[in-house]
């Protein structure tokens, strides 16, 4: 239930799974024990020994030396305007914006999106974002770590689009889309990619055409993201 994995974070523990299924398991309810506690699920379908096992020896490698941050919380705070609507990884979220994170890794991945607020707009030529993480290391030393970074506003989408980090978007989507799956279905996720793919094709037509980096009217960084997403 969720109340014994809000009880399981709340005493730091994550689950880490490494499933080798003959027949079928039900992955997507089990990767849920490793999603609410911060963990990890590795899958090895069919699992053979001479295939398989130099993969299995590394990732065991790889969890038990790689940097980990223990008993971990981070929250993220944006500038005026500007709020948190989404989050998206493997943790427990606490109150309105406080991830809890057991076991925060190296390769641990956490995506977050922002909005504008209802009642304002932004208002300034930059946004700052804050993220904070407070964290205990392996020396068993209680830490805080602080990332601010700006980002320029404009009003231009054009300029938007032309700096977007395409493969950020598409794993970002992907992610997501991975994760909404469970809960309402592929053809409900089918369809939502579908839209959002269309709606940035829409959204192009008011760029205009012929400028660099342009495929008729979409800037090359979009036009590839559909190529990745299949469309």
């Amino acid at each position: 239930s969720d109340q014994r994995f809000s009880n399981m974070c709340k005493n730091q523990v994550a689950i880490e799974l490494f499933l080798f299924p003959s027949a079928f398991c039900d992955v997507a309810s089990l990767q849920k024990l490793a999603k609410d506690t911060g963990g990890e699920l590795h899958f090895y379908p069919r699992f053979s020994a001479q295939i398989n096992g130099a993969a299995l020896r590394a990732d065991i490698v790889r969890s038990l030396t790689r940097e980990t941050a223990w008993e971990a919380v981070f929250r993220l705070r944006a500038s005026h305007g500007v709020r948190v609507s989404g989050f998206h990884g493997n943790f427990q979220l606490r109150g309105a914006d406080l991830l809890q994170v057991p076991n925060c890794d190296a390769d641990a991945t956490y995506g977050l999106e922002l909005s504008h607020t209802d009642a304002s707009t932004v208002t300034s030529q930059y946004v700052t974002l804050q993220g904070a993480l407070l964290y205990t290391n392996s020396n068993g030393e209680r830490r805080i770590r602080v990332l601010t970074s700006t980002h320029p506003v404009t009003n231009a989408a054009a300029e938007i689009c032309s700096t977007a980090d395409q493969d950020a978007i598409c794993a970002f989507i992907m992610k997501k889309a991975s994760s909404d799956v469970i809960s309402v279905g592929l053809a409900e996720v089918r369809n939502k990619m579908l839209n959002f793919a269309v709606n940035i094709m829409r959204a192009s037509r008011h760029l205009g055409s012929g400028g660099p980096g342009m495929y008729g009217a979409m800037p090359q960084q979009m036009h590839q993201q559909q190529q990745q997403q299949g469309l």
